[in-house]
């Protein structure tokens, strides 16, 4: 997920360089909830926590991305990035514009919430329809 669309991380480098008009307060997200183990590939194949900020990158997956990895400095940090496979990636979306729908909605919800800039959001749009 790139960290340049995270709403909070966002807003605070635009209170940091302020435009000409102040920024908007960063709004509050709901506590995220522990991850759950024990889902099943069907119901969460990419098996992540609940609550918090949904972005889009969250909200539909096309990856399964872990907190595991054991790699040098940063790789800890970041964990493991593994493409669905062809067989999930249908059952999820059972066509690209299931998967179109999923992002801009989600993406439309979290610019009116504040935790996405309309660019971000323009962004993924782009890089979903490729």
């Amino acid at each position: 997920m790139p960290l340049r669309h995270v709403g909070p991380l966002a807003l605070a480098l635009a209170l940091l360089f302020p435009a000409p008009t102040p920024a908007a307060a960063t709004p509050e997200a709901t506590a995220p909830a522990a991850a759950a183990p024990t889902a099943t590939a069907s119901a969460a194949p990419a098996r992540l926590a609940l609550g918090g900020v949904r972005l889009s990158q969250v909200a539909a997956p096309r990856a399964l991305n872990t907190g595991d990895n054991s790699g040098e400095a940063f790789c800890r940090l970041f964990g493991t990035h593994v493409p669905f496979d062809a067989d999930t990636l249908k059952r999820l979306y059972p066509t690209h514009g299931h998967h179109v729908h999923r992002v801009v909605t989600t993406d439309a919800a979290n610019v009116r919430a504040g935790y996405l800039l309309p660019a971000d959001a323009r962004a993924n749009l782009r890089e979903v329809t490729r």
